[in-house]
């Protein structure tokens, strides 16, 4: 059984673990907006999906396994559980496209 089966959210572990860590920086620097704001991470090569955090959680308690993978060409990326609203899944989606492989 692959390690991806027994432990979900490893996928593109690097990138989870350096958004994780801007999220709890900019946390500790007190530049947050509690849980109503996004980050996010372009992990292909055409913007079309990134990490993004769950909706509802707070910058300090976001570890690298909590971030969810968002596809901006499937609407129903937005049916999972703790999915970003519409409006985030919109904006990100398109900053990626025009700009892939940085972060938001």
């Amino acid at each position: 059984m692959p390690v991806t089966s027994l432990r979900p959210n490893h996928e593109h572990w690097p990138e989870r673990v350096d958004l994780a860590a801007a999220f709890r920086w900019t946390a500790r620097l007190n530049m947050h907006e509690a849980v109503a704001n996004h980050f996010s991470m372009a992990i292909n090569d055409d913007g079309t999906r990134f990490l993004m955090n769950p909706n509802q959680m707070h910058f300090a308690r976001i570890r690298a396994s909590d971030l969810i993978i968002v596809d901006a060409k499937d609407p129903d990326t937005l049916t999972g559980p703790n999915a970003p609203d519409p409006t985030a899944w919109g904006l990100h989606g398109g900053l990626h496209h025009t700009a892939p492989m940085r972060a938001v």
